[in-house]
Order: structure tokens, then sequence, then C-alpha cells
């Protein structure tokens, strides 16, 4: 900005000569004589030696065709064959047999008591993780402490921390009247 306003000053003073009515003053006499532009600042980014990243390193695959090679070779790296998955495997056909269990069933059962891969004390559990640590360690309890006294302090560190972050959050409302 400040190199752009000195060749701004120059171009404009430099149609007048030294006998017009406006002054002009040793700087602008020197500028308007020469003509130059004056650098406004030091470059300090163009001495600096330049950095290579990851030096030294050498690829061991090229990955500048339609397939990933060894540098060199036209040869294909070798890759496993492509099979489908069999759909019909017992798994698969019944996955979600049970999803609508409440509705089409006859009412005997609950769909929490279907999911067998959900952890007994978390099923039909819906809640944020302070609560679910607190029915873990309801669940466990003293169990936990005697089998495995590591897993269960820290249990109970995490449970302090959310405890105190859950607190820090709250807004309490004081009643004063009462």
């Amino acid at each position: 900005m400040f190199r752009n306003s000195i060749c701004h000053f120059t171009r404009k003073f430099q149609n007048f000569s030294v006998g017009s009515s406006l002054p002009l003053t040793s700087v602008a006499k020197t500028l308007s004589a020469t003509n130059i532009a004056v650098p406004v600042r030091f470059r300090w980014y163009e001495t600096r030696p330049t950095t290579y990243k990851r030096f030294g390193y050498e690829d061991k695959l090229e990955f500048r065709g339609l397939l990933p090679r060894i540098p060199g070779t036209k040869k294909r790296l070798p890759m496993t064959p492509y099979c489908p998955k069999n759909l019909w495997t017992e798994k698969r056909a019944l996955f979600g047999q049970n999803d609508y269990i409440d509705i089409l069933g006859d009412g005997s059962i609950h769909p929490t008591q279907i999911s067998y891969s959900v952890p007994p004390w978390l099923r039909g559990f819906a809640g944020h993780e302070f609560q679910m640590l607190l029915r873990k360690r309801k669940y466990f309890g003293y169990g936990l402490q005697r089998a495995n006294p590591d897993k269960y302090n820290e249990l109970q560190k995490r449970i302090r921390y959310l405890y105190t972050t859950h607190n820090q959050r709250r807004r309490f409302r004081f009643d004063v009247s009462k």
C-alpha cells in the first residue's frame, strides 16, 4: 500500500515544473526526477534456506497409475480375488427378525428381553454416560470391587469426574423465602 502511494505521489507531481504555483519539496523533486519506487519492507522469507519435507523418504509403491505398483515394473501387486458375501447365511437371513415383536407379537415378551448382544445391565437403558456408569456400579457392585479393584477404581474416578462436571454446569435456584 505504501509503495503504491509513493508511485501515485510521483506520478501526480511529475507533470508540474519547478516554476509552477504548487511548491515542491526536496523529496518530491527527487522522486519526480528519478521516478523510482522505494522497496517498503525486507522479505525475510526469501533469505531463509529452503526446507524439504520428508527428505530421504523413498516411496515403495507408485501411485501414479490406475493401481499401485512397484516402481520400475509394470507388474501388478497381488490382490485377493473378489468373492461376494453369502447373503443367506443364518446370521444375515435372521437379522432383525424380532424387530417388531412388540407390535406383531402377543405382548408376552418385551423387545429389550430379546437383545442378547447387549450386556444385561444395559438392556432397555436410555440415558447419558453418568447414568450408565451409576447403573453399572449398582449392577456389579461389591463383586467388581473384589474381583477387579483397578477397574472399580477407574469406574469410581469417572463417576466422580462426571458428577462434578454435571453439577458445575447446573444452575441452582435457591428460594430465599423458605
